[in-house]
C-alpha cells in the first residue's frame, strides 16, 4: 500500500471517497466413501468374527463353578443374592492390620476304598493349599501376593471333640460323578456344619461337561475336574468338590471365598473394573479361556486395560489361580484378589472365623471305626468296629443319643432314611475325640448315569447328533429312559435297555431321568437337562472393502460366513445387484460361487471379485448372500441350501465410487500471491494426480502444487485423480484475481481562502497490498457527484 499526502487550493470544497471490499467464499465438500469385488483370492480361514477360539491341547482339569453359577441366576432371588454379595464385599473397608486368617477344613475322602488314602496325602494337599495362599513354596516365584489367608484341618468337629479334620466314606459316588444330578446326593452322604467348616469333598472321577464350543466344523469340550459354591448360595450344598489337590484346590477356594474367573463373561468390559468382568482391578481385563502356550507371551484378548489403572494395555494374566492359561505357568493372586477374598469372608463367611483349628483338650485320643456295608436295606445288621487309640472309655451314638458305651457297635438298620452314627472316644471324663459317619439306607436300588457330551446340535434332514448315556446304577437289573423337551414331547419312555445312545431329531432344550429297579424297588435320578441347538446351516457375508475398479467394474473383498453348523457347500451362490433385490426393478450385475464348502460356526477364505456394472461412478451395490439371481424380486429360500433364518441375507454397500476433493473449491488472490492447491482422492491408492493448466503451477503431476498469481483476472485449475484400480475422478479450483490498483482520496481539511478560493488538505492511497501511486496520477475535484449530471469540474487538475 502507497500513501500520499498533499494540500491544494481549490475554488468549492466537494467531499469525494470511494472504497473497495472483497469476498472470499469458501465450500466445504463432504464424500462418504466405502468399497467391494470376480477372481478369487484365497488368504486365510477364521472363525466368526469376534468369536473365540479354544483348543485342549495342554491338558488340564478345568472348574464347573461357572455351570452352577448360571442354574443359580435363573432365579431372581439368587441373583439378587449374588448382587447382594457384590455389594457388601465392594463396601466392606480393607484391614490395616497384617495378621493372618486362618480358616478350618474338613476333607471327605468319598472313595470305594477311602482308607487307600492316607492322612498325609491330605496333610500335603493342604500344605500345598497354604502355599499357594501365602505366596511360598513352589509358588515363591509368582508375581503375586501373600493374601494373609491360611488354612488348618479342623481340631474340633461339630460335636465339640478331638478330630483330625478328615472323613472316610465308602461310595460309589466317587466314580463318574454326574455334577449336574448328583451333587445333592454325594454331599448328603457327609457334610459338616457349612457356616463354620470349609467342606471338601474329594472323589476320583466325574463327568461333568463346562464348556462346549463348536467352531470351524469342530467341537471343543471342557471337562470339569472340580466345582465351589460361590456366597452366598451355597446353602446346603456349600463346599468344594475335587478330583486332585494343587492349583485345581487353589482355584475352588478362590471360587469358595468370592473369587470369579479373570475371564468372567468373556468380554473386555471395563468401564468400572470394580463392578465389571471379575470386579478385580488389578487383574487386566480377559475374553478369552483358550490355553497359553507361553508364560510369558500370553494372548492380550482385551484393550480396555487402561481404564483400570494400567499405564499401558495388558496381556492377559495366564498365570493367575483363577484362569484357565497354562499349568505349567507359576500361578498367582494378586493383591486385589487377596482384599476381595477378605472381604467375602468377613461379610459372607464370618462363620468360618471362630477358632476351630485347636482342639478343644489336651489328649492324645482318636476316634475312628469303620463298618462292614456301606450299601445296607431295611434289616441290615451293621457293625461298627472301633479303631480309636489312647482312649478309655466310649459313647455310641445314634441321632445324636448315647445307645451304647461297648468298645464296638451293633445296628440294625430298620427303616429307609439317613442316620447319625457318632463314636465318643474318652480320654479323661471332660476330654474326647468324636468321629461321625452316617448310614442311608435305601431300597437297595441307586439310579445313575452319565454322559459323554451334554450341549449338542441336532435335527433330522440337517445334521444328526447323538449323546451316549452311561448306566452306572447300582443293583438294578431294569431301566427305564424319560424324556421331554419344551417342543411338543411329553414326558415319555424312549427306551429300557441298560445304556442308551439317543439320536435327537428335533432341536429343543430336553429333559432326561433314568429310573432304575430291581423289581422291589426302583430309584429315579434327578433331572438332566440337555441343550439341543438348530444345526441349519445360516449364511452372512461381511465385506472387507468394496473399490471403482477400471471406471466401470466394482472390486469386492468379502468373508462368507456360516452361523450355523451344517456346512454350506461349494458352489453356493452370491448375487450382487444395483437396486435392492428384494423390490421390483433391480437389476442383476452378477453372481459369485464359493469356490469352497464353509464349515459350521466358520468363516470362508477373503474371496476378492470383480463385477462388472457397464457403466461409470456406480455409488451404490446390494449384496445377496445363498442367491441363485434366478428369482426377481427375490424371495429366500430360492436355492438347495436351507438356512436358519434370512435376516441379513441381503446388504447395502454404498459410497464406494472413487472420488477427488480439490482445496480450496475458490479462491481470491493478488497479483504475486501464492497459494497451495490441494487434492485427495478415496477410496483406495491413488497412483497419480494430474493438473492443468500448467501455467504458475509448480508441478503438475503432484497432490498439492503451489500457484503464483498474476495479473490474469481470473483461472479454473483442473485435476485428474487415477487410481492404482485404474479409475479416475476430476476436480476443480477456481481462483479469481482483482484489478491490479485500488485508489483512495480522503479529504483531511477544507478552508475558505482569498479570491473566492478554497484551501484543501488531502491524502491519496492505493489500497492494494503491493500497488504505488504513479507519477502523473491525476486527481480532479467536483462540485457535485461526478457520476451525476450536476456536477462542474473545479480547477486545476492535479
Amino acid at each position: 500500500m502507497d500513501v500520499f499526502t498533499s494540500k491544494i487550493m481549490l475554488m468549492q470544497s466537494p467531499v469525494v471517497s470511494r472504497s473497495n471490499r472483497h469476498r472470499k467464499h469458501f465450500l466445504w465438500v463432504m464424500v462418504l466413501l466405502y468399497l467391494f469385488n470376480s477372481s478369487v483370492t484365497a488368504q486365510y480361514k477364521q472363525p466368526l468374527p469376534g468369536g473365540p477360539v479354544y483348543d485342549t491341547t495342554n491338558k488340564r482339569q478345568d472348574c464347573g463353578t461357572d455351570i452352577l453359577l448360571q442354574q443359580l441366576r435363573t432365579s431372581p432371588a439368587a441373583r439378587e443374592k449374588e448382587a447382594l454379595m457384590n455389594r457388601e464385599i465392594l463396601r466392606f473397608v480393607k484391614r490395616t492390620d497384617t495378621a493372618n486368617v486362618i480358616l478350618p477344613v474338613v476333607v471327605h475322602i468319598v472313595n470305594d476304598d477311602p482308607y487307600s488314602v492316607a492322612d498325609q496325602q491330605i496333610i500335603d494337599g493342604l500344605k500345598d493349599l497354604n502355599e499357594a495362599f501365602s505366596k511360598s513354596g513352589a509358588y515363591s516365584a509368582s508375581a503375586g501376593v501373600d493374601t494373609k489367608i491360611g488354612f488348618c484341618l479342623a481340631k474340633t468337629d461339630p460335636d465339640g471333640g478331638i478330630t483330625t479334620g478328615i472323613t472316610r466314606t465308602t461310595s460309589f459316588f466317587s466314580n463318574d460323578l454326574n455334577a449336574l444330578i448328583e451333587d445333592r446326593r454325594l454331599k448328603n452322604l457327609i457334610q459338616w456344619d457349612p457356616s463354620r467348616y470349609i467342606n471338601i469333598w474329594i472323589i476320583n472321577n466325574m463327568h461333568y461337561e463346562i464348556f462346549a464350543q463348536f467352531n470351524c466344523g469342530n467341537w471343543v469340550r471342557l471337562n470339569g475336574g472340580g466345582y465351589a459354591t460361590m456366597p452366598p448360595n451355597g446353602g446346603a450344598l456349600d463346599g468344594i468338590v475335587i478330583t486332585a489337590f494343587g492349583r485345581l484346590l487353589a482355584h475352588e477356594m478362590g471360587h469358595y471365598l468370592g473369587l470369579y474367573h479373570t475371564f468372567e463373561g468373556l468380554n473386555c468390559a471395563n468401564g468400572n473394573c470394580k463392578t465389571d468382568g471379575d470386579r478385580i482391578c488389578d487383574t487386566p481385563p480377559d475374553a478369552s479361556v483358550r490355553t497359553s502356550f507361553s508364560c510369558t507371551n500370553s494372548e492380550n484378548s482385551c484393550s480396555t486395560d487402561t481404564l483400570s489403572g494400567f499405564t499401558i494395555d495388558m496381556p492377559d494374566q495366564v498365570s493367575n489361580f483363577m484362569d484357565y492359561g497354562n499349568n505349567q505357568c507359576t500361578p498367582q493372586f494378586t493383591q486385589g484378589q487377596a482384599d476381595r477374598m477378605m472381604a467375602a469372608i468377613n461379610t459372607q463367611r464370618s462363620g468360618l472365623l471362630q477358632n476351630e483349628c485347636d482342639p478343644p483338650c489336651v489328649a492324645n485320643a482318636t476316634a475312628a471305626f469303620t463298618r462292614n456295608n456301606a450299601y445296607p436295606v431295611p434289616g441290615t445288621v451293621i457293625n461298627f468296629t472301633n479303631n480309636s487309640t489312647n482312649a478309655n472309655n466310649y459313647e455310641w451314638l445314634v441321632d445324636d443319643k448315647v445307645v451304647s458305651t461297648q468298645n464296638n457297635f451293633t445296628y440294625t438298620a430298620a427303616n429307609i432314611g439317613k442316620f447319625k452314627i457318632t463314636l465318643k472316644a474318652y480320654a479323661a471324663a471332660n476330654c474326647f475325640a468324636s468321629y461321625t459317619d452316617y448310614v442311608i439306607v435305601n431300597c437297595g436300588v441307586t439310579a445313575r448315569f452319565y454322559t459323554d457330551k451334554r450341549v449338542i446340535a441336532s435335527k433330522e434332514l440337517i445334521y444328526l447328533d447323538s449323546i451316549k448315556f452311561t448306566n452306572t446304577s447300582d443293583n438294578a437289573t431294569s431301566y427305564q429312559w424319560i424324556m421331554s423337551n419344551d417342543r411338543g414331547m411329553a414326558e415319555q419312555v424312549i427306551s429300557t435297555s441298560k445304556d442308551l445312545v439317543y439320536v435327537f431329531k428335533v432341536p429343543a432344550n430336553y429333559i432326561v431321568k433314568l429310573i432304575a429297579t430291581n423289581g422291589n424297588c426302583s430309584d429315579t435320578t434327578g433331572l438332566f437337562t440337555i441343550p439341543v441347538d438348530d444345526p441349519t446351516p445360516d449364511m452372512y457375508g461381511f465385506v472387507s472393502s468394496t473399490e471403482c475398479y477400471q471406471e466401470t467394474k466394482v472390486r469386492l473383498r468379502f468373508y462368507a460366513c456360516n452361523f450355523g453348523y451344517k456346512t454350506i457347500p461349494q458352489n453356493t451362490p452370491i448375487s450382487f445387484y444395483d437396486k435392492d433385490p428384494r423390490q421390483p426393478g433391480a437389476t442383476r450385475f452378477g453372481t459369485f460361487l464359493i469356490p469352497a464348502p464353509i464349515t459350521g460356526n466358520c468363516c470362508s477364505f477373503l474371496y476378492t471379485t470383480i463385477i462388472d456394472v457397464g457403466k461409470k461412478g456406480v455409488d451404490q451395490l446390494y449384496i445377496a448372500v445363498n442367491d441363485s439371481g434366478m428369482v426377481s424380486p427375490l424371495v429366500y429360500p430360492n436355492t438347495s441350501v436351507p438356512e436358519k433364518d434370512y435376516i441379513g441375507n441381503v446388504q447395502l454397500q454404498q459410497g464406494f465410487a472413487f472420488k477427488v476433493t480439490a482445496t480450496p473449491p475458490t479462491a481470491v488472490m493478488e497479483p504475486g500471491d501464492t497459494l497451495r492447491l490441494n487434492a485427495f482422492a478415496r477410496p483406495g491408492s491413488v497412483a497419480s494426480y494430474i493438473w492443468s493448466t500448467p501455467a504458475n503451477l509448480s508441478c503438475t503431476n503432484c497432490a498439492s502444487p503451489n500457484y503464483i498469481a498474476d495479473t490474469t483476472s481470473s483461472t479454473i485449475k483442473r485435476v485428474i485423480a487415477t487410481s492404482n484400480l485404474g479409475c479416475t475422478d476430476t476436480g476443480y479450483i477456481t481462483i479469481q484475481v482483482p484489478a491490479y490498483n485500488d485508489f483512495d482520496v480522503r479529504l483531511t481539511d477544507v478552508q475558505c481562502a482569498q479570491n473566492n478560493r478554497l484551501h484543501v488538505d488531502f491524502t491519496l492511497t492505493n489500497n492494494f497490498k503491493r500497488g504505488i501511486l504513479p507519477k502523473g496520477l491525476t486527481v480532479a475535484f467536483y462540485s457535485g457527484d461526478p457520476s451525476g449530471s450536476v456536477a462542474t469540474f473545479i480547477p486545476p487538475l492535479y
